[in-house]
């Protein structure tokens, strides 16, 4: 996937029809949810005018000159960051669990469910996650100068439950 850093007014009504016109999905309407569910592109509120753009490989080399052009005369920062995030996919019965090892984020399903998005500390770590899927299923965005590290943490955490670790 590729993944772009964007900033932006949002409550600007001609930022929102930008990027609902250059990615196809409009912003997310609350603060720490996804816009877009589980297939591309996602957009991933990280904070007050910021988000995390995760789109297709093919979507996200389309982005040209030409495509940005709706963003024309507007107060914007477009960064590709697709080569400093590595995406861990985390999924199966006990995932909220084994991440729960690791983190202070409230994960029950009452509170965090599909569409939620956070940064938070991971075994350590600075990381963004997502939850894709009610099953659970989550994405966890993590530098890739420590994502050995973060795979190694959650297969060992995740070893006593027998869940999956694929990379995303």
């Amino acid at each position: 996937s590729k993944k772009f850093l964007l900033r932006g007014n949002s409550q600007e009504l001609t930022f929102c029809q930008a990027v609902e016109r250059t990615f196809g999905c409009g912003l997310p309407k609350k603060s720490n949810t996804a816009a877009g569910g589980s297939g591309f592109p996602r957009l991933l509120w990280l904070g007050p005018g910021e988000w995390l753009i995760v789109t297709g490989v093919f979507d996200g080399n389309r982005l040209d000159e030409s495509s940005l052009e709706t963003f024309s005369g507007q107060h914007v920062q477009l960064l590709d960051l697709s080569d400093a995030y590595a995406v861990i996919g985390i999924m199966g019965t006990f995932a909220r669990e084994v991440l729960a090892k690791g983190c202070s984020l409230d994960l029950h399903p009452r509170v965090f469910r599909s569409g939620n998005v956070a940064r938070t500390i991971l075994g350590r770590v600075q990381v963004i996650i997502h939850q894709v899927k009610d099953a659970p299923s989550y994405d966890v965005y993590v530098h890739r100068s420590i994502a050995e590290y973060l795979w190694d943490w959650l297969n060992d955490a995740g070893s006593e439950y027998g869940i999956r670790i694929i990379s995303s």
